[in-house]
């Protein structure tokens, strides 16, 4: 079984390092092959066990083509950490789609989401076989104001929704609204 990360070569590469010390393969799809090398080139010994896919994946038929030749080549994916826009959830059905197409066991979809998207949430129509999981990325709030999270906090808190199979996770706050940075 392998994970497969969408969106893993910013702010979730800790987190792709992490997962590629648990499971024998993780593939990453990123849109920038420098920013794949990067990862690779951070992710030192644990390099051998990293996919890079580099693929435009607010493009669903290039993103479709490339997950099934990744099935092909490195089998099932029982994880799957899916940070996209708000407004591809179509993209995400298709990727879950094309995932169970390969596999009738059980897996586990964490969908990352920005706090913006909070209030308008579209859930992606799924096979029956996902168990869905959403992560929520909100903010901190500090005595001076309030701030963006941080790289370390954003993939640590999707860690823990893994590690603790989660279905509503939320890292940081998301409201009151009015004190969102």
């Amino acid at each position: 079984m392998q994970a497969l990360v969408i969106g893993g070569t910013g702010m979730l590469s800790d987190l792709v390092i992490w997962l590629a010390d648990r499971y024998q393969c993780v593939s990453v799809i990123g849109r920038s092959w420098s920013r794949l090398e990067a990862l690779i080139n951070k992710a030192g010994p644990l390099s051998e066990r990293i996919v890079p896919i580099s693929v435009d994946y607010s493009d669903r038929d290039k993103l479709i083509d490339a997950i099934r030749k990744n099935l092909w080549r490195n089998g099932p994916v029982d994880l799957l950490v899916a940070w996209v826009r708000s407004g591809n959830t179509a993209s995400l059905s298709a990727v879950a789609d094309e995932i169970s197409s390969h596999s009738k066991e059980k897996w586990r979809l964490f969908h990352v989401r920005g706090s913006v998207n909070f209030q308008s949430r579209k859930f992606p129509q799924l096979p029956e076989n996902v168990l869905y999981r959403e992560v929520t990325l909100g903010f901190k709030i500090e005595e001076d104001g309030s701030r963006w999270l941080t790289n370390g906090e954003i993939w640590n808190g999707v860690r823990e929704a893994i590690e603790n199979d989660r279905q509503m996770s939320t890292v940081g706050v998301t409201e009151p609204l009015d004190s969102m940075p």
